[in-house]
């Protein structure tokens, strides 16, 4: 699915999990919820429903549900 979400997506999925854990670091919030957007839809095709995302933007936050969020 790399050709329809785009090398980030992709290389967060192969580089940036540990067992069920993701953790990256963009430089913009647009980079961080387009990040979030694709890899979420990349995983959902492979069944996996990712959630309980972070950030330490509000502006970050602000664009994520909130029952994806970490409590």
């Amino acid at each position: 699915n790399e050709n329809e979400f785009g090398a980030a997506a992709a290389e967060f999925v192969r580089r940036d999990f540990y067992v069920d854990d993701g953790l990256t670091s963009v430089e913009t919030v647009k980079e961080a919820v387009e990040l979030v957007r694709d890899v979420k839809e990349l995983c959902k095709r492979g069944g996996f429903n990712l959630r309980k995302f972070s950030s330490n933007s509000k502006a970050v936050l602000e664009q994520i549900p909130i029952k994806e969020q970490t409590s």
